[in-house]
Order: structure tokens, then C-alpha cells, then sequence
């Protein structure tokens, strides 16, 4: 299949063959330029009699540059050997720009704000830690029953 009609089917598909060369940070955030640019002209979802943008992720940027989530991981991880301290602020600031495009979608009610949260690692947390501090024999004590149940008193 030629890349015409490959992006016919998929847009991003037609980006086949070598991942691109990112040589600086430049080139790397011009491909984030293209890239917004990219999905702003995709035609958005019908949700509920309302269009909805495609939103913006990392997982549809990678594919755009034709690289895998693993290639990413390692640019951004400075304990990896292929790390890009050159590209990191980049990247840095491409995840948040992502991110909050996310998220201020699912406030504003384009995005299914479940799924924007499991993406971003976001989640209601409570604590119920109960501390105790007295021991069972006190609680018998204090209701004034014996552990059997039966008064105390009696």
C-alpha cells in the first residue's frame, strides 16, 4: 500500500519507514508544532450532538514521530544510557502542554474525565487509617463487660 493510501485509512500511517531524526531540541518541538497542528485539522468525535476535538497525547505524538513509548521513556530517563538531556526541558514541556489539554478538556466536559484521570495518574484518595491504642482487654473494660459479654458487675 502506498503512503497516499495508507494516510487515507489513518492519517498518522502514512508516516511509514525510519523514525524521524531528532537532532536538537528545535527539531523536536517543531514536530510538536506540526503535530498539534496535525490533530487540530483531524476531524473531531460526535459525542452526544456535540463535536469534540481529537485530544492531544503523548501515545498519538509518538506515533506521529514514528517511535516507540520505550524510545521516549529512555530520552526522558536520566538513568538510562540513551538519555537526552538535550531534548529533556522539550519534553518536560511537550507532556505538560499534553497534559493539560487533557485535563482542562475533561473539566470542560469534552473528555471522558475517568479516562483523562487514569491517564495522568489522577485519583480521589482518602485515608482511613484507624490507630489503636488501647487493647481489646481495655475496650471490655471501658463498655464494663467481660469478654464473654456478660456484665462486668455482675
Amino acid at each position: 500500500m502506498s503512503d497516499d493510501a495508507t494516510s487515507e485509512v489513518h492519517p498518522i500511517l502514512g508516516r511509514m519507514g525510519p523514525p524521524l531524526k531528532i537532532e536538537t531540541p528545535e527539531k523536536l518541538w517543531d514536530e510538536f508544532e506540526a503535530y498539534v497542528l496535525f490533530r487540530t485539522d483531524q476531524p473531531g468525535y460526535m459525542v452526544h450532538g456535540k463535536l469534540v476535538p481529537k485530544p492531544l497525547s503523548v501515545l498519538s505524538f509518538l506515533n506521529y514521530l514514528g517511535i516507540t513509548s520505550p524510545t521516549w521513556y529512555c530520552w526522558r530517563n536520566e538513568k538510562h544510557a540513551q538519555y537526552r538531556s538535550d531534548l529533556s526541558s522539550i519534553i518536560a514541556r511537550i507532556e505538560a502542554i499534553i497534559r493539560d489539554e487533557q485535563i482542562s478538556g475533561a473539566v470542560a466536559g469534552s473528555y471522558k474525565e475517568n479516562i483523562v484521570a487514569r491517564l495522568n495518574g489522577l485519583k480521589d484518595q482518602t485515608d482511613t487509617t484507624v490507630n489503636v491504642t488501647k487493647g481489646l482487654k481495655d475496650f471490655y473494660d471501658d463498655a464494663g463487660v467481660d469478654a464473654d459479654g456478660t456484665d462486668a458487675d455482675a
